[in-house]
């Protein structure tokens, strides 16, 4: 790769930035906000974020198939970004700026705007930018690349904002030693993320890659969702497609889920070390992984089959060390050893899957142009976001009644000075390795592209275009 398509992968990547900032908003910081300061339940606000979630699965579809319809999308993609990004700042900041209200109707009333604001934002953001990154290269390998930086951006988003919050604006003080309840800290971190997702988008739309798609690829303007959609399962074999989107769902899943695990370090009103200590290996091992394995130029269906199994297993290792070798918590050296780089490398590998499946989407999309003339990566990102809101939605219902039942089925047995809460871990952990092992089930009983299948996917395209561009020149 050269140096000015490292650079354009690069300015690529960055928009991807925001999105991490406000994911972790919306999935952690409400529920400190809303729940410790302001007294609403937990079971209220997870229902809130469901119902926002399933809006956004509703959207997705539409979304992208509208986004394929563009006759010329370079010119529309900064518009549609800077609209989504002021949707998403504005959802952002004044879901942590919550009035001084207190009936409760009103209160929620205004988490439940806000939130939708900022999901909407967040939907009509990705799907445009995950369909220009489809665009930006057709080489197999590059395509990995431009994934892994998306990837590491986004960890680098969520990461930065953890340490923002924890470190610096939620830290504590002499007048509030609970930082948590630092009214003022959530109203600066509303601001601070509000600006800093404006002025990434402004920076990515301003320099990046304007998307270009060959002559004879755009969909009819105005053609019906629901026959988008249908076309596209006649055109494409129903196996490979439907491989694609089950893996996006199962990995969704284990992303709802997995906030389970880091829900355990929420007691206590979200200290800062406890938090950061459950959450901060993972996100670190994110993004190690997007960076690690956007350099290897290997196929992608053996990535993810690798990177599935070896997340399962490195997940488990924790628990498989603590109930083989259960010393007193004075004793955990070892255990906490684990503990801590566990989740880094079962991150780093669950990276793998996320980028080989991103990159899996572009390559079925070019199958389908190949077939009918038109573009779809916006309908096919479209669908695949749509089933990753409903797996998210539905991990984070499934992780609550695993909690649940965790917390009272093994309240006797587990051991309360375990630092790590290895058995009630468990209850989460075990399903989340097994879905991992059934998405790369799945994936291996399917007929996705491979590395010489999609080389010859592109030389057909490539031979279509040029016909078609005499064709036009006589």
């Amino acid at each position: 790769m050269s140096s000015s398509r490292r650079t354009e992968t690069l300015i690529y990547g960055v928009g991807n930035f925001g999105i991490g900032v406000c994911d972790y908003t919306l999935q952690f910081v409400v529920f400190a906000l809303y729940g410790h300061v302001l007294g609403l339940s937990s079971e209220t606000i997870t229902a809130l974020l469901i119902a926002t979630w399933w809006m956004t699965a509703v959207l997705c579809p539409i979304a992208g198939i509208s986004w394929d319809a563009q006759a010329n999308p370079g010119l529309t993609y900064r518009r549609r970004l800077w609209i989504a990004a002021a949707l998403m700042s504005v959802g952002h900041f004044f879901v942590l700026n919550p009035p001084s209200l207190q009936e409760r109707p009103a209160l929620l009333a205004w988490l439940a705007v806000t939130l939708v604001l900022a999901r909407i934002g967040m939907t009509l953001f990705r799907i445009p930018y995950l369909a220009s990154g489809a665009a930006l290269s057709s080489d197999y390998h590059e395509r990995t690349r431009i994934a892994g930086v998306r990837v590491a951006f986004y960890a680098l988003g969520y990461v930065s904002a953890v340490i923002a919050t924890h470190a610096a604006l939620l830290s504590g003080s002499q007048d509030q030693p609970i930082g948590m309840l630092n009214v003022d800290g959530y109203r600066a971190l509303g601001l601070g993320g509000a600006v800093l997702i404006a002025c990434v988008t402004v920076l990515h739309t301003s320099i990046s890659y304007a998307a270009e798609t060959p002559l004879a690829t755009r969909s009819d303007p105005g053609v019906d969702w629901r026959r988008a959609i249908r076309d596209i399962r006649l055109a494409m074999p129903l196996k490979p497609l439907g491989a694609l989107l089950a893996c996006a769902l199962l990995l969704s899943l284990i992303q709802g889920m997995s906030n389970g695990i880091w829900e355990l370090a929420q007691d206590d009103l979200f200290v800062a070390g406890k938090f950061v200590v459950a959450a901060l290996p993972a996100l670190s091992g994110l993004l190690v992984g997007g960076l690690v394995w956007s350099r290897l130029r290997v196929d992608r269906n053996a990535v993810y089959l690798i990177g599935a199994c070896v997340f399962a297993v490195f997940l488990l290792l924790p628990i498989m060390t603590r109930l083989l070798h259960a010393p007193a918590a004075t004793e955990g050296g070892i255990n906490g050893a684990v503990s801590l780089s566990s989740p880094l490398v079962a991150w780093i590998f669950r990276a793998a899957c996320l980028i080989a499946l991103e990159a899996m989407v572009a390559d079925l999309s070019d199958v389908y142009r190949l077939r009918t003339g038109r573009a779809s990566a916006g309908t096919l990102f479209g669908l695949a976001v749509a089933l990753q809101s409903v797996g998210e939605s539905a991990g984070r219902w499934l992780d609550k009644r695993a909690l649940a039942f965790g917390f009272s089925a093994l309240a006797s047995s587990a051991d309360e000075t375990d630092p790590w809460m290895t058995m009630r871990q468990s209850t989460v952990a075990v399903p989340i390795a097994l879905l991992a092992v059934l998405s790369a089930f799945v994936l291996a009983r399917s007929q996705l592209p491979d590395m010489i299948s999609y080389q010859n996917v592109r030389s057909l395209l490539s031979r279509r275009v040029r016909r078609t561009m005499r064709a036009a020149d006589e």
